[in-house]
């Protein structure tokens, strides 16, 4: 998995240049606006919701990076 390492806020930023990158070429964007758009989810259970028992991402990211 050659993004198991990078904070989840890094992978939206990729997942958008990425699609603007394909933009300015002319070409469809790989990577489906739902998935960067919608709220994460574990999925674990119907409606779960990673905000249900962690904390923003923008905070829990800047939280492993000082670890």
């Amino acid at each position: 998995a050659p993004i198991k390492d990078v904070p989840k806020t890094l992978v939206w930023e990729l997942a958008k240049w990425r699609n603007a990158e394909a933009e300015k070429r002319g070409e469809v964007p790989p990577i489906p606006e739902n998935s960067i758009t919608k709220p994460p989810s574990a999925e674990l259970r119907p409606d779960q919701l990673d905000s249900d028992s962690l904390p923003d991402y923008e905070v829990l990211d800047a939280v492993l990076d000082d670890y």
